[in-house]
């Protein structure tokens, strides 16, 4: 994104993060010239993970697949209004000025801009247990966001792609979750395409599934 772009009408067809950003500052008069950062993406990933799961569900069909709220309705059993209602709770509570900054600086940036002071006080350890701490929340959330990802980022051969599409996975977290019945419940799907994707999770740092056994 070009520096000089202010968060003001929201557009659903923007990219993620910058959609969502755009949706909890839709009535904050401030105008915004930054640019989105990695550490920003993961600032505002980070708080959508302190959420509970369905409103996570529905935050991640809305701005990461782009879902409309008939389709994530469906998706979720209720209805477009309770939708809106749920997002419209979701910005009340993501939207603090504690949570904004988050956003605004990134997680180290955060970190770094309330923790600089301390450190040079002497709070060495306290700064150095809290970064430890955002490392680790940085690699789940990282994990969580490859999850949601389309099966078409693990570049499948043809004949492994098409079995995965039969069995309804859609998303690497569809695949993942597969059993050892489902595996070998594929027609025309022999061991060589099972070891296919066995490798592409573990290329992606994907372990502990039923795909292990084909490693």
């Amino acid at each position: 994104m070009e520096k000089g772009t202010k968060f003001k009408r929201i557009s659903i067809n923007d990219e993620f993060p910058l959609n969502f950003i755009k949706f909890l500052n839709d009535d904050n008069t401030e105008d915004f010239n930054i640019e989105i950062t990695d550490d920003m993406r993961y600032g505002v990933l980070y708080l959508i993970s302190k959420l509970d799961p369905r409103e996570q569900q529905i935050v991640k069909l809305r701005f990461i697949e782009r879902k409309t709220f008939a389709e994530i309705g469906e998706i979720v059993s209720v209805t477009q209004e309770r939708v809106r209602q749920i997002l419209a709770h979701v910005g009340r509570e993501i939207k603090t000025p504690l949570n904004w900054r988050f956003i605004r600086y990134g997680i180290e940036g955060y970190i770094n801009h309330i923790s600089k002071s301390q450190y040079e006080l002497g709070y060495k350890e306290g700064y150095d247990m809290a970064m430890l701490e955002i490392e680790k929340g940085k690699n789940v959330i990282e994990k969580e966001e490859l999850l949601s990802r389309s099966i078409d980022s693990l570049k499948l051969s043809v004949r492994s792609h098409n079995g995965m599409i039969k069995k309804g996975c859609t998303l690497i977290s569809d695949v993942v979750n597969m059993t050892s019945d489902d595996i070998e419940g594929i027609r025309n799907f022999g061991f060589k395409s099972a070891t296919e994707i066995a490798n592409k999770l573990e290329a992606f740092g994907i372990t502990g599934t039923a795909w292990d056994k084909y490693l």
